[in-house]
């Protein structure tokens, strides 16, 4: 089973892009970026979500959780 998981690549104070990230199984990870920013105090590694203080960080959370649904969706066609 593959693993999807997010990360911030910097920690700088402001906006920076959210990176996605796949394991296949014994294979490389691959990353790419979401297309999707946040400001990195208002994000929570362990969780890997934006700390949903206010809607539109819930909103950024349910884009990131589309795509978690997305990827294995495609990934099962092939």
């Amino acid at each position: 089973m593959s693993s999807i998981g997010y990360r911030l690549k910097s920690k700088e104070n402001k906006q920076v892009s959210i990176y996605v990230y796949l394991r296949p199984p014994n294979s490389k990870v691959i990353s790419a970026r979401t297309g999707l920013t946040v400001n990195p105090s208002n994000w929570s590694k362990s969780k890997m979500r934006a700390k949903p203080k206010d809607p539109l960080l819930k909103s950024l959370n349910n884009n990131l959780d589309s795509i978690s649904k997305f990827i294995p969706d495609k990934l099962n066609k092939f």
